[in-house]
C-alpha cells in the first residue's frame, strides 16, 4: 500500500515509503536510521505501517 493519506508529512520521506514498499529499500540519506529499522522490523514481521485497526 502506498502512502497517500492526508498526514503531514515530508515529500521526501513520503517517496522513501513508498519506494520501501514497492522495492524493500529503504533510501538511508532521507529516512533516520531508527525510522529505517522500524519500516523493516515491522515488513519482517508481517505488520503493515498503516493499518489503524489489530486484527481479530
Amino acid at each position: 500500500m502506498l502512502l497517500t493519506s492526508s498526514i503531514s508529512i515530508k515529500p521526501s520521506v513520503k517517496q522513501a515509503w513508498n519506494q520501501f514498499v514497492l522495492s524493500g529499500n529503504v533510501e538511508e540519506s532521507i529516512v533516520r536510521p531508527v525510522i529505517a529499522a522500524s519500516w523493516i522490523r515491522c515488513r519482517n514481521l508481517g505488520i503493515h505501517g498503516l493499518v489503524i485497526h489489530l486484527p481479530k
